[in-house]
This record gives structure tokens, C-alpha cells and sequence, in this order.
């Protein structure tokens, strides 16, 4: 073995381990690597981190459109300028479960719009047993007096009383006769319970209501 050659090589194998080990060893010492290492909690919802941010992580421990506020111990998420409760993030899979928060526990929104996604960020998570619920607002029959249907309700909309119903279905629309102002394209779980299937009018409001809490799964672009 050469001597001289070892002595030669030493400083080599010294840079390439102070060059590796230096920046994390920087990084660990570095205030916003500490305040970012640490997740934050909202409520029972835990260990919240990257691409996430709030509480106690600046936007620099996340990326832009991952706000989350905690509001009275709720978590709350902005996408496309409308409030989402978070109801569940699996950060092994980067899917979170959110629920509009203006049809938290009701069926008559104040306003009326479709639930949509920002897809740069998020998109329907492909494994979620979600399927689509449509509701239906100011509906009326031209053919003569409106059915009586299990998921019929009345809704103040807009400051008028009308007739309003939803579909679990993958009808494109109430049938004919049925005409309709307005409606809601919505996201749900269908395994909350056997009455959520392909019969146009198979689920009454407390099922509705339920389906609206359990929110639907979107995964982190």
C-alpha cells in the first residue's frame, strides 16, 4: 500500500463528509427547520404537517392554497373561496377528508353552488367510496301536483319557500316534468349506510345530513 497515496485521498474523503454531513447539521440548528419539524394540532385532529400550514407553522413550513385555521378548536380549509371542515388527514396516503362547512349539519345553504376542486392542488381521491349526490332547489311539475317523495324537503332559499329534493343516482337529472332553479353537485360516502345506491329516491334527510357530515376524500396534488 501506498503511504503517499493514502495521505493524498485523506483530504478528499474529509471534504465529501463535511460537505454532506454540514447542511444537515445546519438545518438542525436553524430556527424555521425546528419550528417546521414540529406538526400542529386542531382539535382531535393531530399531527399535521407539510404541505400544511398555520397555528404555530408560518407559510414557510408549507405551500401556497394548505392553509389550515383552527377556529374553536375545528380545523377549516379554503379551497376555490369556499370553507371546508377537515375531517381527516392520512398523511401515509396524502389524502385528507373535508366537508363543506355552509352544509355542516344542513340541507339550505344561504348560497347555492357546486362543490369544486382547486385540481393543481387537489383531485377526488380514486379509492374513496364517494359517489355523487345532486340536489335539487324550486322545483316544480308542469304535468300536475308534485310527488311525494322520501328525499323531499322544503328550503328557504334565497328568501322563498320552495320544493326541493336530491338524487343519489347517476340520473342526469329530476325526469321529465321537473323543472328546477337551481342545484348542488356534491361528493358523499357512500358506505354510511345500505340506503345510499342507485335508486333515484331511496334516502331521507337524517341520512342526507349524515352523509353531508361524513365529507368526502381529495388527495393533495
Amino acid at each position: 500500500m501506498n503511504p503517499k497515496f493514502n495521505q493524498e485521498l485523506l483530504p478528499l474523503i474529509l471534504t465529501i463528509v463535511l460537505l454532506i454531513q454540514l447542511p444537515s447539521y445546519s438545518c438542525q440548528n436553524d430556527p424555521l427547520y425546528q419550528t417546521c419539524s414540529q406538526p400542529f394540532q386542531c382539535g382531535s385532529l393531530g399531527e399535521i404537517g407539510y404541505p400544511f400550514w398555520g397555528g404555530n407553522r408560518s407559510v414557510s413550513c408549507g405551500y401556497p392554497g394548505f392553509q389550515i385555521n383552527c377556529q374553536s378548536n375545528v380545523p377549516f380549509l379554503n379551497i376555490s373561496s369556499t370553507s371546508y371542515r377537515v375531517l381527516q388527514v392520512d398523511n401515509t396516503t396524502q389524502t385528507l377528508r373535508v366537508s363543506r362547512d355552509d352544509l355542516w349539519g344542513t340541507i339550505c345553504p344561504t348560497l347555492l353552488f357546486n362543490t369544486t376542486l382547486n385540481f393543481s392542488l387537489f383531485d377526488y381521491s380514486s379509492a374513496a367510496n364517494d359517489q355523487n349526490i345532486t340536489l335539487y332547489y324550486g322545483c316544480g311539475n308542469a304535468q300536475g301536483p308534485l310527488p311525494t317523495f322520501p328525499n323531499q324537503f322544503n328550503c328557504n332559499v334565497n328568501q322563498s319557500n320552495s320544493w326541493s329534493f336530491y338524487l343519489a343516482t347517476d340520473a342526469s337529472g329530476p325526469g321529465n316534468g321537473f323543472t328546477c332553479n337551481s342545484s348542488i353537485l356534491r361528493s358523499g360516502e357512500s358506505s354510511c349506510g345500505q340506503g345510499f345506491g342507485k335508486s333515484c329516491y331511496c334516502i331521507d334527510n337524517s341520512f342526507y345530513k349524515m352523509l353531508l357530515g361524513a365529507g368526502f376524500d381529495s388527495v393533495v396534488g
